[in-house]
């Protein structure tokens, strides 16, 4: 090989090896050039807006909170207006703060029993006077207490009453005070305990 070729086979060598070196350079330019204007692009992008909680629940929710969790099965005995009743209630916690309930209430009116007895064979008197009625209901908490409206009744006492609204209060370490309106009737309350399965 003459010299004369060889220093032009050297220099094509040099421009061929220098171009790879200026488009690796100018490669790079451009991607971190492209990467700041992206980043650029993304800053001036408008930030969603972030939803302002609702006061109300988030009430609902720190009251919760503080209260527990009170799902299980409760029952409650003892005398009411409408005599001896026996009260159950399973709880069941949706969201925080929002229960659903399904509630098992019967009583014997053992005054009216006593009073005027329709048929001299006690059991009979006993059935005749004893009507269960149940409701499924539903509702939250408002200030330290669990407000439940019944959304389906089933049943009804000898009166014509069943519960419309239960109010449940967390009392001392292990119990609850059940009070119910039942629409135009009298209502009452009962306290109840953990039921034991």
């Amino acid at each position: 090989m003459n010299p004369k070729t060889k220093k032009v086979l050297l220099i094509c060598a040099a421009i061929i090896i220098g171009s790879d070196i200026a488009r690796s350079f100018v490669t790079s330019y451009m991607r971190m050039v492209y990467a700041r204007q992206e980043a650029i692009r993304e800053a001036q992008k408008p930030k969603p807006a972030v939803p302002t909680p609702d006061p109300a629940e988030a009430a609902i929710v720190k009251e919760a909170e503080a209260l527990g969790n009170l799902s299980g099965v409760w029952e409650g005995r003892g005398s009411t207006s409408r005599g001896m009743c026996n009260l159950r209630l399973e709880l069941k916690q949706g969201d925080p703060g929002r229960y659903t309930g399904y509630s098992r209430f019967s009583c014997v009116p053992v005054q009216s029993m006593l009073d005027a007895p329709k048929n001299a064979n006690t059991m009979v008197n006993l059935m005749q006077n004893m009507n269960p009625d149940a409701a499924i209901l539903t509702g939250t908490i408002e200030k330290g207490a669990i407000h439940l409206h019944t959304e389906k009744s089933i049943g009804a006492d000898i009166n014509g009453c069943s519960v419309s609204e239960l109010t449940i209060t967390p009392f001392g370490a292990s119990g609850l005070v059940a009070e119910w309106k039942e629409g135009t009737c009298e209502g009452g309350n009962l306290m109840m305990q953990r039921a034991v399965r």
